[in-house]
């Protein structure tokens, strides 16, 4: 008998897919936070963000996110001409991670602001 996917698990999968979809309909404001996201969702994360014209702000807090999720995050906001406010709070923006993200800021002619509070 197989068991019932974890939270985790389906956050993986479905908060891309979630912002994704967010995306297309026109919210400009998302929180995804508390939903254990970690480096597999932040990849599709950053894919979704790329190119995408709605969403301003972005709340990731408390994801689980190591440093190559938040290379992807990275990668996501320097693809993204509108989004204004990031919060990736509690997480694990360091290393390569917070290499990518300060590269990312340089770059930006869009982020006002981005919380790393705990990282």
């Amino acid at each position: 008998m197989r068991s019932a996917p974890s939270l985790s698990s389906s956050s993986v999968l479905v908060a891309p897919l979630a912002l994704n979809a967010i995306c297309v309909s026109g919210v400009t404001a998302v929180d995804l936070s508390y939903n254990s996201v970690g480096d597999v969702g932040a990849r599709g994360i950053g894919e979704a963000l790329m190119g995408h014209e709605h969403i301003k702000e972005l709340c990731l807090n408390w994801n689980s996110i190591g440093p190559f999720g938040m290379q992807s995050i990275a990668r996501g906001i320097e693809n993204n001409a509108t989004l204004t406010s990031v919060s990736l709070g509690w997480n694990g923006a360091h290393g390569v991670g917070g290499t990518a993200l300060g590269a990312a800021i340089a770059s930006s002619k869009s982020l006002r602001f981005l919380d790393l509070t705990q990282n």
